[in-house]
């Protein structure tokens, strides 16, 4: 998990000065996650312009392991009301839908090697009563932790 981290501060560092960011030569193994910020339209699951250099590193790289499977997850903050979480599962449902449509259409990585789960707010990083007993000017940001896209290894075929 250490390595799949380590490039993904890595991304972030590489996007803030502009240079194209690439996952070769990472070393994972089954279970390890990498967290992203995809960014979608508000309430929709249309993946922003922004997003799409992460996502074709990423296409690239499953290209070159093609005996990767990942989960794509999607996630949401824990303001969702209860009225609102079946819609909330949907959105989530659909955004991790959007993503594994994406790595499927542009860089033709076959269906069975992505499976997509919406979460909606069912797997915080930091919970609703962590977020409450913070500074009123860092709940925020503390809250943008939780919405997130998570790329996890599930298996590595034979």
């Amino acid at each position: 998990m250490k390595v799949i981290l380590t490039a993904f501060l890595l991304f972030i560092a590489t996007l803030s000065s502009g240079q194209n960011f690439t996952l070769t030569d990472t070393i994972v193994k089954i279970g390890d996650v990498l967290r992203s910020k995809i960014y979608f339209d508000f309430d929709r699951p249309v993946i922003r312009e922004e997003s799409k250099l992460f996502l074709d590193s990423l296409g690239r790289y499953l290209i070159q392991n093609p005996k990767l499977r990942l989960e794509v997850s999607n996630h949401c903050d824990t303001r969702v009301a209860d009225a609102y979480i079946y819609r909330s599962m949907r959105l989530t449902q659909r955004r991790a839908g959007s993503v594994t449509f994406y790595l499927i259409n542009k860089h033709a990585i076959h269906p069975s090697r992505l499976v997509a789960k919406g979460y909606a707010d069912s797997k915080p990083i930091i919970t609703e009563s962590q977020i409450n007993r913070l500074p009123k000017d860092k709940q925020e940001e503390a809250h943008s932790k939780n919405r997130r896209t998570e790329f996890a290894i599930i298996e590595i075929l034979k």
